[in-house]
Order: C-alpha cells, then structure tokens, then sequence
C-alpha cells in the first residue's frame, strides 16, 4: 500500500505540477542552499523575491554559473518557466546573473524526469490499480455469496 502511494505521489509530481522557489536571493553560507527539484514535463517552476531587489533569473545550458549562451526566464518577480519535452532527461541548471550572485549560490538545478521515467511510473500505478481491482472484486463476490448463505 505505502508503494502505491509512493508511486501515486511521484506521478503527480512529474504531471502538471507547480514547484516554486519563494525568495528567491543570496543564500546563508550553506552548501547548497536551493536543493535540487525533481520535475516533469508540463511542471510550472516559478521564482518570486521581495519587489525592491534587482534580480533575474537564466537557465544556464552550461550547468555552471558561466553566462554564455544562458537563456532570460524574467527580469522581475514572479518570472516562470514551464518545462518542455525538449528538457525531459535533462539536468536544467537556473541562476540569477546580477553581479556574483550565482557565484554566490543564488542558482538551483531542476532534474526534469524522462518520458520514459514517467511511463514506467504510469505502468507501475496501472498494474496496482489493477491488482487492486481485482481484490475489491474479490471481495465483492465474497460479500455477495455470504449475504445470499444469511438469507
């Protein structure tokens, strides 16, 4: 039962979710500040900070904090990013690049499950479903016999 529920809240996890990073900013000196996130395709990640500060957010193709080639999520709070089928099985890598604020922490990585990973979540829950249907029929015959002995 425990692994039906397992299963259960993995698919919804890599089905459509919303993951978020509130305040998004330098971290304390802890090493890493912003755990890496699991995500699906179709999963909406969305980074908010207080209003006043000047921050953005990029994802870096590089996975390290090197600017080139990043690609603009948003310039104010509030900014976005839905994952794709393009990033499935990939490791997205997401950063702030106002001064050294990457180097600094203010970067997180976003694991983004492969189809594959999702179908075989999707045949897992089937197959439980499944056997689970079959014990409610089961039972229901059982109940149905019993009742017709007591009457």
């Amino acid at each position: 039962m425990r692994s039906l529920l397992a299963l259960l809240l993995f698919a919804l996890s890599v089905s459509g979710a919303d993951l978020e990073v509130s305040n998004w900013v330098v971290p304390p000196k802890s090493d890493p500040y912003y755990p890496i996130m699991d995500a699906g395709v179709g999963d909406t990640i969305l980074f908010t900070w207080p209003e006043a500060m000047v921050l953005d957010v990029h994802i870096h193709p590089t996975g390290t904090c090197e600017e080139e080639e990043s690609i603009l999520v948003g310039y104010s709070s509030g900014a976005s990013y839905t994952f794709t089928q393009e990033d499935a099985g990939k490791e997205l890598f997401f950063a702030c690049d106002v001064g050294q604020r990457c180097e600094s922490g203010q970067s997180i990585k976003v694991k983004v499950a492969s189809q594959a990973q999702v179908s075989a979540v999707e045949a897992e829950i089937d197959s439980a479903a499944s056997i689970k249907s079959g014990v409610f029929s089961a039972l229901a015959l059982t109940a149905g016999f019993a009742a017709n002995l007591v009457l």
